[in-house]
């Protein structure tokens, strides 16, 4: 019997972003959802009447404009929150609360570190299954710069990361990824530049690791590249996933006896890309599910970057 799942929000990445583009994969929860075998995709809800019409329009499923009326009427075993982050917590309480067992759950993943607390302790409590969708987790590219950072370039000693705009809108993937990548369960909050405050800069020392600097702009467009600067050379991943670049250690022809850089072509990364990037999301939270464990981004893992995004925030915001 097919999974029953509905979507609460029906903004651009429950479903919008399918409907403005023609590709051979899914850019969005609903485009995944419809695609999965074995699951079943019944409605979706929003208190916007353009966003309820949209969406009926585009996949001809049921709508609903409120959380409460959906539960009742679709009693879905899985439910992906793609509200507003405010609107997290309140949405997935509810959600407990009607026997739902699988969350696909937007980025961040609630407002304040104490929210998502409290959902990970309500997860724990009720033996739930929420995978927090920071995709990038899921792609090859970073696993490949995961395994390249725990040894294949030598030690390294920082991480590098230019994001933009905004540090809760794009930045928190790049957050999320310092504590993927280096499997550091802690940090030291070395300095925060709050010039431009819904993008601010700061670094940090990772536990048991490297340094890693984090630098944000409010740019009119994205940029979200990571870094690692290593032994053997720096190995970066480019416009959040699209490119790779390796820039190898090589005697250097003008200084007899140092070293330089130079672009060389036996990228440790191969081919970078973001295909399928939902869809391997949804599949690891249905595969862990089946298995009774977490999906690789949950809300276990998402505290540390959580908190450390809620400690920069608040050292920019003016006090009242």
């Amino acid at each position: 019997m097919a999974i029953r799942s509905a979507l609460i929000g029906l903004g651009g990445i429950a479903w919008k972003y399918d409907a403005a583009k023609d590709l051979p994969y899914p850019l969005t929860q609903a485009g995944a959802l419809l695609a999965q075998e074995g699951v079943d995709l019944l409605a979706g809800c929003s208190p916007e009447a353009a966003d309820r019409d949209g969406f009926q329009r585009w996949c001809g499923l049921s709508v609903f404009d409120s959380h409460a009326k959906l539960l009742r009427a679709c009693s879905p075993q899985l439910v992906g929150i793609c509200s507003p982050t405010e609107f997290h917590y309140e949405h997935f309480r509810a959600c407990i609360e009607a026997g739902v067992a699988m969350f696909w759950l937007e980025k961040p993943p609630a407002a304040s570190i104490a929210d998502t607390m409290e959902m990970a302790e309500l997860a724990r409590h009720h033996g739930v299954t929420v995978c927090v969708n920071y995709f990038r987790r899921f792609l090859p590219v970073y696993r490949r710069l995961k395994e390249t950072i725990a040894g294949g370039l030598g030690k390294c000693h920082t991480i590098s990361v230019m994001y933009s705009p905004g540090l809760l809108r794009n930045g928190c993937h790049l957050v999320d990824l310092l504590f993927y990548l280096t499997d550091a369960p802690d940090y030291e909050l070395l300095w925060v530049d709050g010039a431009d405050p819904k993008s601010p800069s700061f670094g940090i020392r990772l536990a048991g690791g490297p340094t890693a600097h984090v630098c944000g702009a409010s740019l009119p467009y994205h940029s979200n590249t990571i870094s690692a600067v290593c032994d053997e050379g720096i190995i970066s991943v480019l416009y959040g996933g699209r490119a790779t670049r390796f820039e190898k250690r090589i005697p250097n022809p003008d200084f007899p006896g140092f070293f330089t850089l130079e672009d060389h072509g036996g990228n440790p990364l191969g081919k970078a890309g973001i295909d399928d990037y939902m869809s391997h999301s949804l599949a690891d939270l249905l595969f862990a599910h089946q298995q009774g464990r977490q999906p690789l981004s949950n809300l276990e893992t998402a505290l540390v970057s959580q908190r450390l995004m809620d400690q920069v925030l608040q050292a920019v915001t003016p006090c009242a």
